[in-house]
């Protein structure tokens, strides 16, 4: 990533001086199992409706995970009115 980011700074005359770079992800943590699988549980809906997203899929393929993205998009359009599957329906996550 840093060499695609230095190709850039170079094409727009900028330096690293000129920019930030952050990171996010998910986390979970607990005091206890309990607290930790209520944790993972809550992930499910925003990770479930990043995976549906087309946009994400090239991510999905580089960890070999392309069929996911492609199952939860599916999902996605399942429900009438274009509700996201995982907030209406009962899913079993271990069939993903």
């Amino acid at each position: 990533m840093l060499p695609n980011i230095r190709t850039g700074l170079i094409r727009s005359g900028r330096n690293w001086s000129d920019i930030d770079i952050a990171a996010s992800g998910y986390t979970v943590y607990g005091e206890n199992e309990e607290d930790i699988v209520k944790g993972l549980n809550g992930l499910r809906t925003p990770l479930s409706f990043y995976g549906s997203t087309q946009t994400y899929h090239e991510v999905l393929r580089l960890h070999g995970l392309e069929y996911l993205g492609q199952k939860l998009h599916s999902l996605s359009w399942m429900v009438s009115g274009r509700k996201c599957a995982t907030s209406s329906q009962k899913m079993n996550y271990g069939d993903l």
